[in-house]
């Protein structure tokens, strides 16, 4: 009997004190680096090359090594998983309103109409853009579409 109610308190303290899971990843240089008071933003979004995986490892570098902020953004499903292959999804992507360099490794994204007009007003600011592998082909939206 004792077992039971301490499984049960257990999963009902798992549900109550679960956090939210993160939707992105934001570097900030150490105190030991000169902070260089830039911020890259790095858009991670491609089935073949894995940059969900490959990003924040340069983010990191980024930022502990070279002192920038750095904020990786994902393609994620609806419920906070991370998956390459939704290309409609781009949450936080108000960090591009901030940014002063964008990395993208994207393929196909048909992103909502929020993102991409964050990304268009970027790219009207002169944010400069470095495009990785299968960046050539970002964007794949439907005839039609304002984009």
């Amino acid at each position: 009997m004792l077992f039971r109610v301490a499984f049960v308190f257990a999963l009902l303290a798992g549900t109550f004190l679960r956090a939210a899971a993160p939707t992105s990843l934001v570097f900030t240089p150490p105190a030991s680096v000169k902070a260089q008071g830039k911020h890259v933003v790095l858009l991670s979004g491609d089935e073949e090359y894995r940059s969900e995986e490959a990003l924040p490892m340069l983010a990191k570098i980024l930022s502990q090594r070279h002192g920038f902020k750095t904020t990786v953004l994902f393609a994620l499903d609806a419920d906070g998983t991370n998956n390459p292959n939704t290309g409609k999804s781009l949450p936080d992507s108000a960090a591009l309103d901030t940014a002063d360099v964008i990395v993208m490794s994207l393929r196909f994204r048909a992103w909502t109409d929020d993102a991409m007009k964050r990304f268009e007003a970027a790219y009207k600011r002169g944010v400069p853009m470095i495009a990785l592998r299968t960046s050539t082909h970002a964007f794949n939206f439907p005839a039609g579409s304002p984009w």
